[in-house]
């Protein structure tokens, strides 16, 4: 039996359809990164741009480290639940209110938010704009009430 090029090519959609379903299922199914990392495997996973929840911890709890802790989720996160001695300064309001950080150009800072991502891109946007001691807590404030102090509401 012989097939025609339409043959084929209707062979190969179907075949890509079925990998893309096949590959969206086990995407699905698979546990989030959280449940298969332990703290010790995210840390050597970590970005040079990335500081641990247990290191963050670490510099509060020494009076003589000097730092500035910002919060860059929104309002309504901050209110649900904050971590002492962090100032909210929202993602979205970040370029508008960069002046008012500007005294710990360089100075370390330290940027956490939900669960990393939106702090990684804040401290990537801060670097481009001349800071020189910012990092990002890996895990936000997720991991911080997982692994630092499980009263702090999860969200």
């Amino acid at each position: 039996m012989r097939l025609s090029l339409n043959d084929l090519l209707a062979f190969r959609t179907v075949a890509l359809l079925f990998l893309t379903m096949a590959t969206m299922l086990l995407a699905c199914e698979c546990p989030t990164y959280s449940q298969v990392k332990s703290a010790k495997q995210k840390k050597s996973k970590m970005s040079p741009l990335e500081i641990s929840c247990q290191d963050v911890k670490t510099m509060l709890d020494d009076e003589e480290q000097k730092f500035l802790f910002l919060d860059c989720r929104e309002q309504d996160e901050f209110d649900h639940v904050k971590i002492e001695g962090a100032v909210l300064l929202p993602m979205s309001e970040v370029t508008e209110r960069v002046s008012e950080i500007e005294e710990h150009k360089n100075k370390p800072i330290i940027i956490h938010c939900h669960h990393g991502g939106r702090s990684l891109r804040v401290t990537n946007w801060l670097i481009q704009q001349g800071f020189t001691n910012v990092k990002s807590m890996a895990g936000g404030i997720d991991e911080w009430s997982e692994t630092i102090d499980p009263t702090k509401p999860r969200y």
